[in-house]
């Protein structure tokens, strides 16, 4: 079960979504239809949004009516057969040799240099890094397992010899 806390920043994005939603439709939200969402939805592609965006924008409407019908304010989530959007997903986007090198030369000092390997090996968040302790790396096999911050879930990640050398 999911931990009804939300970070501050992500309540503020959700809060938006529905005061932009409630501008759009200007009604209550217990009286709100699916042909209402739908008319915000296209209205929003309309003015240029991609299928991510619209993704992003239809699942934190659907948060909004799912939490609203288990508190018995509607008896019906108005979200319930809405399709989501087409996505294009984009190539990842990789560092060059030479950017990766230009990043190693501009590191101030040794601790610059193994905060930029860690990241470069393991492709962790920089926010999960502060949680590693020093003993729980292996320093044979480079092997950590570090607090994923965005999924809540532990997961293992691998330091590689340079990683290991500057650290």
């Amino acid at each position: 079960k999911r931990s009804l806390t939300l970070k501050a920043s992500t309540m503020k994005v959700y809060m938006d979504t529905a005061r932009e939603f409630i501008r759009y439709i200007n009604k209550p939200l217990v009286l709100i239809s699916r042909e209402d969402v739908e008319y915000y939805l296209r209205t929003k592609a309309r003015e240029g949004n991609a299928g991510t965006s619209m993704n992003n924008k239809r699942r934190k409407l659907n948060s909004l009516f799912v939490w609203m019908k288990k508190n018995q304010f509607i008896r019906e989530n108005p979200m319930e057969d809405i399709e989501s959007f087409k996505e294009v997903l984009k190539p990842v986007d990789h560092m060059t040799a030479e950017e990766v090198e230009q990043l190693k030369e501009g590191c101030r000092d040794k601790r610059d240099r193994a905060l930029l390997e860690w990241l470069r090996s393991t492709a962790s968040r920089k926010g999960e890094i502060p949680y590693v302790n020093i003993n729980q790396i292996n320093w044979g096999s480079g092997e950590v397992t570090i607090y994923g911050e965005k999924t809540d879930t532990y997961r293992t990640v691998y330091l590689d010899g340079v990683a290991l050398k500057y650290l």
